[in-house]
């Protein structure tokens, strides 16, 4: 009967962790093209609660945008799954920045207020959100939907665009970073 669980997990192990690890590891792959030539420049307006463009100061580190927005479900997970792994890279590595972009275009001050800053679902009080003022996040990228994953590297190339989020992915992107995290922070292939 013991060699029954450790065939589960095996059969586990080939048939679903092993695809989702092989299907992450060639996105985040930096040969891998992307469908848009994106980098971080001074038209983006990534602005803080206080009204601040923080974009000047995601140049020379590597950060990771995560796109949200109040009515996404999917964007929630996302959030409530890989902040705690990433405020943990955050800790180890002082060149690694993580910011919740806010996608919604709020004309009124006092909806981007309960919406994006002061958000009661919103899983961690500790999370560092900017509001994407112009949408230009968005049109740059050529993508649609949320939650959106872009890693930046120092030069402020977007590296890699992800779209989309499911608890498989998260696993799988743990997995990746994990192994490879001091190797892709160093060589810059973020």
């Amino acid at each position: 009967y013991a060699v029954l669980p450790c065939s589960v997990a095996a059969v586990f192990y080939a048939f679903w962790l092993l695809p989702q690890i092989f299907f992450l590891k060639n996105t985040i792959d930096p040969s891998a093209a992307l469908r848009t030539n994106l980098s971080i420049d001074s038209s983006l307006q990534l602005m803080d609660k206080a009204g601040h463009n923080h974009v000047a100061s995601m140049v020379g580190k590597v950060v990771l945008l995560e796109t949200w927005n109040q009515y996404c479900g999917n964007c929630m997970e996302a959030m409530k799954d890989l902040h705690p792994f990433l405020s943990e890279m955050e800790g180890e590595y002082s060149d690694f920045e993580h910011y919740y972009i806010y996608t919604n275009n709020e004309a009124d001050g006092a909806a981007l207020e309960k919406y994006a800053f002061n958000n009661k679902r919103l899983p961690y009080n500790d999370m560092k959100i900017l509001h994407d003022k112009d949408q230009m996040l968005f049109k740059k990228s050529k993508e649609q939907g949320v939650p959106q994953f872009f890693f930046i590297n120092r030069d402020g190339e977007v590296k890699h665009l992800s779209v989309g989020y499911t608890h498989n992915y998260a696993t799988a992107f743990k997995i990746f970073i994990k192994k490879r995290r001091r190797v892709l922070l160093q060589k810059n292939l973020f």
